[in-house]
């Protein structure tokens, strides 16, 4: 129900997508991998909340698209930002002018998301990965995590400082040790 837009004011829309972007931030700012399953429909804010995610899994007959051009918005949960550095400048710019809804497999193309499950098996093709994650050391997730988040909207020296900087702190770690060993 899009009716509570329509009347709030200026500074209540402007508090709600700093609310947004507080979301948003956190998910980014985790140390924890994000996995998300889309299924059905994910658009508007749904897909954004996908956006944030490390890796995207979609059931093969997901329908993903950012239509707020049609109610004369912009995807407010960190989506503009989120949106370009995952799928590039131009198809960003293709999703959000035209608010068109795509397929799984179209989403796929463009890198929005990164597997398209058969038909009913998207929850367990997530469940599958992160049993693979829960094997690796969680530090070295979370460096990684760091590295492409923090590093990854930098400029490429600044982005290696990230890099060197976890790579410091993991090497310091007895994981590491072991993992050598």
């Amino acid at each position: 129900d899009l009716t509570i837009f329509s009347t709030a004011t200026p500074k209540e829309m402007t508090a709600w997508v700093a609310d947004c972007h507080a979301l948003a931030s956190a998910m980014r700012g985790g140390t924890k991998p994000i996995l998300a399953a889309i299924k059905g429909v994910a658009v508007g804010g749904g897909l954004e909340i996908c956006l944030h995610a490390d890796i995207r899994f979609a059931d093969a007959g997901a329908k993903l698209g950012q239509p707020e051009i049609n109610i004369a918005f912009i995807p407010p949960v960190a989506g503009t930002q989120a949106l370009t550095r995952l799928v590039g400048r131009s198809a960003a710019f293709r999703m959000l002018y035209t608010g068109e809804i795509m397929d799984a497999e179209a989403a796929r193309a463009i890198g929005l998301v990164d597997m398209v499950s058969d038909p009913g098996a998207v929850d367990g093709d997530v469940r599958d990965f992160a049993a693979k994650l829960a094997r690796r050391p969680a530090n070295a997730l979370a460096s990684i995590r760091r590295c492409l988040i923090d590093g990854g909207s930098l400029n490429f020296e600044d982005g290696m400082a990230v890099e060197a900087a976890e790579a410091g702190k993991l090497a310091a770690h007895p994981n590491f040790k072991e993992g050598i060993d």
